[in-house]
């Protein structure tokens, strides 16, 4: 979702961080396609060509349905494929990285750790090589804060744990998009739930 969001509005959008993803436009609207030629493909379900999916982006952007690819110059874009992933084979990123290349993105592209498919973490998580909820795993890379990094520049260090109480209950507030980097605020509301509650409990 987040090459999605960065292509289409690249005017809003100056950077995208991708774990396991596929080019812009890859399943043609199609379920099919997104499952298997865009996430492993093989000899009767080929990845589109890099070629026909950046046609297809010019296509859309002359059209006026999604903005102008020449935002995508000099983006930040920040790309992680594990080696054990095998819900969505390197290849495909790979195809992504080609389709940034195209648009002379400034891409980090990290393919050395052996990470399942799921968000990677310094120390916290399952196993680094397993593909199993809850899709977080512990590798020794921090993911999040490389991400960031590139985006962003330098960062602070991680904050300190802390157990907040001036939380309101059942409040909305703003959330933010953690896939992308917006040059404006993006907001939606979010439902915070009751602290405190003991699991398996209800009303």
């Amino acid at each position: 979702m987040a090459v999605q969001l960065h292509v289409a509005y690249s005017s809003l959008v100056r950077g995208a961080g991708v774990l396991a993803g596929g080019p812009y436009y890859c399943a043609h609207g199609s379920a099919w396609t997104a499952i298997y030629n865009c996430m492993k493909p093989g000899t009767w379900t080929p990845l589109p060509s890099v070629d026909i999916l950046t046609a297809q982006t010019e296509l859309l952007a002359r059209s006026g349905q999604i903005d102008a690819t020449s935002n995508l110059h000099g983006a930040k874009v920040w790309l992680f494929t594990g080696r054990s992933d095998d819900t969505v084979h390197p290849v495909v990123m790979e195809a992504l990285r080609s389709y940034y290349q195209r648009y002379a993105a400034k891409i980090e592209y990290v393919d050395n750790v052996n990470a399942g498919h799921a968000m990677v973490t310094s120390d916290y998580g399952g196993i680094c090589a397993a593909t199993a909820p809850p899709y977080i795993n512990a590798c020794h890379y921090d993911a999040a804060g490389a991400l960031l990094t590139h985006i962003y520049g330098f960062l602070s260090g991680p904050a300190t744990p802390t157990t907040r109480t001036d939380v309101p209950t059942g409040s909305s507030g703003p959330a933010v998009i953690a896939s992308a980097s917006t040059n404006r605020p993006c907001t939606s509301s979010v439902t915070l739930p009751e602290p405190e509650r003991p699991l398996g409990t209800r009303r």
